[in-house]
């Protein structure tokens, strides 16, 4: 039985027992290998913790209008998905097809499957630029390059799109050059 409570994770993990052991240690909470962002310390709640550089302020902002844009256009592609054969929805690709002087070239029921299978597609890489977002706000490299090629895809298709694309693309844009600074590329490859 231990002696304290507080003693108890650190005999029975086998982690330093006193703070200066645990901060010059170079173990991380898997047995056997480096911690990722520093050193492993031992919390005093008998927690692990992994001690780290401050995230730059551009990877937070980054992160931040990546999953912000994300969960928008998350919630724009399933209205549009579930709603696809909406009275509303055909609607509007009439007008869009009027305007763009397409009517004769395309008909609203042939594109309705069309729009429904985009809009998932779309769903999808909106949850993806999310998953992406938070996990290269904790310093995921491969997450920075996956929001870095949903970006730049985003950045094209909304920069064709014409004037309702500005404040996407422009986004877009803030997010590359913020992953991408020079502090931001030094973080990562901590």
């Amino acid at each position: 039985m231990p002696a304290s409570r507080s003693d108890w994770p650190r005999r029975q993990t086998g982690w330093p027992s006193t703070s200066t052991d645990a901060e010059t240690s170079t173990t991380s909470a898997i047995p056997g290998r480096k911690s990722p962002r520093g050193r492993a310390r031992l919390g005093e709640s008998g927690s692990i913790g992994v001690m780290s550089a401050p995230r730059p302020r551009s990877v937070t902002l980054a992160c931040i209008y990546a999953g912000l844009t994300g969960a928008v256009l998350l919630m724009s592609f399933l209205d549009l998905a579930t709603g696809w054969s909406s009275l509303e929805v055909q609607q509007r690709l009439e007008t869009t097809f009027e305007q763009a002087g397409l009517n004769d070239q395309f008909d609203v029921e042939t594109m309705l499957p069309l729009v429904r299978t985009l809009a998932t597609i779309g769903s999808f890489l909106a949850m993806a630029v999310i998953v992406f977002a938070i996990f290269a706000a904790r310093g995921d490299r491969g997450s920075r390059m996956g929001i870095t090629v949903l970006s730049s895809l985003a950045l094209v298709v909304f920069a064709a799109s014409g004037l309702a694309g500005i404040v996407p693309a422009v986004l877009a844009v803030l997010v590359l050059s913020f992953l991408w600074s020079k502090t931001s590329r030094e973080w990562f490859a901590q």
